[in-house]
């Protein structure tokens, strides 16, 4: 059997879903017909700690990258003239163009050397050029979108891969009324991961670990400390339990993100501090197996005040057994059915949010009954090897 080479394309810089559900793909894909190779901008040991040693893994980075064009962009935009703006702006991607100009040159040489048949890009405009113009057939895996969605550059993008992936409903919908072509695209929700379960015994050491209280159940969110992510909000709505005399352990799983939110990591541990001294609250930073963390939480709340593409975090949470209230803005509705798999919250609001939590702290039937079945739900229907047999239908109609 002819077996095709797919070079996998994540261009992200920090930790995110994009590149766990690339190891995850690579991970599962039947070996006997496709051969998946990672290339990666992240720390790639960091990365290779995610991805199973017999995936090759290539690092490769730009040397500005979509960080570095942000921040200059945010400079920028104070400027009084929006003549100057614009012609800075210019300016800026022509010389993002030049420095960068290495990382579409070596994919394409990687295409080559490799012999590659698919390019399955998960969030790099580059690489898709640099697959176009190979003559190779290329796979875009829509994690988001881009804002505006329907720029002018974002419609040129459109219009060249082959086939497009799309995490949930609502990235399809935005691309497509954006201008992208609906019969290239294919909706395919996220795969869970293969975990080990902890015993008993094993959580309540954990627990002792951690220093959290065995008698207090814990609620937790996960997730990049940014602000979109609605951290602030989670935690204004444990304060109003806090004001109703609830008692719990707090646990918040994640890093700043790249190092761009410094301030809104300090404005939430300075909340907590203040608000909730006298309880609990964990900060565990970056983990890279949060399987455990998942299982040492009773309640996982999503807190997400944009829309959420998807939620990797979601579905995590369901599949380690833990009652999961997911934001209404997004994917989590996609992924949950309110009442029967977990809970539908407004994060913006958060005696909403405060609400759904007390439910759940106060029947311990319903926050029973509702892990159950959101468990049942996502291990049945998002397992890896499904996943990507889905993903395989699509290289192979290529």
């Amino acid at each position: 059997m002819n077996i095709k080479n797919v070079l996998i394309v994540d261009e992200g810089t920090g930790f995110g879903g994009s590149l766990i559900v690339a190891a995850r793909l690579a991970s599962a894909l039947d070996k006997t017909q496709f051969n998946p190779i990672i290339v990666t901008a992240m720390d790639i040991n960091i990365a290779r700690s995610h991805i199973d040693r017999d995936i090759e893994v290539i690092a490769l980075s730009k040397t500005f990258t979509y960080v570095d064009r942000e921040k200059l962009t945010n400079k920028l935009s104070k400027l009084k003239s929006r003549l100057l703006f614009k012609l800075s702006m210019l300016l800026l991607t022509f010389y993002e163009t030049l420095v960068n100009i290495h990382y579409p040159a070596t994919i394409a040489r990687l295409i080559f050397s490799k012999k590659i048949d698919i390019v399955h890009i998960n969030n790099s405009n580059d690489a898709l050029i640099a697959g176009r113009l190979t003559g190779t057939k290329c796979i875009q895996h829509l994690h988001g979108w881009q804002n505006p969605p329907d720029s002018y550059s974002a419609q040129f993008y459109y219009r060249l891969p082959h086939a497009f992936i799309a995490i949930s409903n609502i990235v399809k919908d935005v691309i497509v009324n954006a201008g992208a072509d609906e019969n290239k695209m294919t909706v395919i929700h996220n795969p869970i991961a293969n975990i080990s379960p902890l015993s008993h015994s094993d959580i309540e050491a954990l627990n002792n670990e951690l220093g959290i209280n065995n008698e207090l159940l814990t609620i937790s969110i996960f997730g990049r400390i940014i602000e979109w992510k609605g951290q602030y909000q989670f935690l204004q709505a444990l304060k109003l339990l806090k004001d109703q005399g609830y008692f719990y352990n707090v646990l918040i799983v994640g890093d700043d993100g790249e190092g761009r939110n410094k301030d809104y990591l300090n404005t939430v541990i300075e909340y907590a501090d203040t608000h909730l001294s006298e309880y609990t609250v964990i900060f565990s930073g970056h983990v890279g197996s949060p399987e455990k963390l998942y299982q040492v939480s009773d309640i996982v709340v999503h807190a997400s005040i944009e829309p959420e593409p998807f939620g990797l975090v979601i579905t995590e949470a369901m599949q380690n057994g833990a009652a999961t209230i997911a934001s209404k803005y997004g994917a989590g509705p996609e992924i949950i059915q309110d009442n029967v798999t977990g809970l539908i919250c407004d994060p913006k609001n958060p005696k909403d949010t405060a609400d759904k939590i007390k439910q759940l702290l106060d029947n311990q039937k319903l926050r029973e009954n509702l892990a159950a079945k959101g468990k049942e739900k996502v291990t049945t229907t998002l397992t890896p090897h499904m996943f990507a047999n889905k993903v395989a239908k699509i290289y192979s109609r290529l």
